[in-house]
């Protein structure tokens, strides 16, 4: 029985670093999403304009850690 102490050992190597990157990884695209839904409900933004944000914000979340 488990004496309330966590042995590390029991975790495979560099696991939780691998599920960190690939749930910011859905998290941009879940925010790329909901932003290409909102642009496209705004009246008076084009397709070409939309697409341009879309861009801008991508290549900023890139820069996010």
């Amino acid at each position: 029985m488990s004496d309330g102490n966590f042995n590390t050992q029991l975790l495979s190597h560099g696991g939780f670093a691998s599920g960190v990157r690939a749930g910011e990884a859905r998290m941009k695209q879940k925010s790329l999403k909901a932003m290409a839904e909102v642009l496209h409900t705004i009246d008076g933004v084009s397709t070409e304009k939309a697409e341009e944000i879309l861009q801008r914000t991508k290549s900023m979340l890139d820069k996010i850690k």
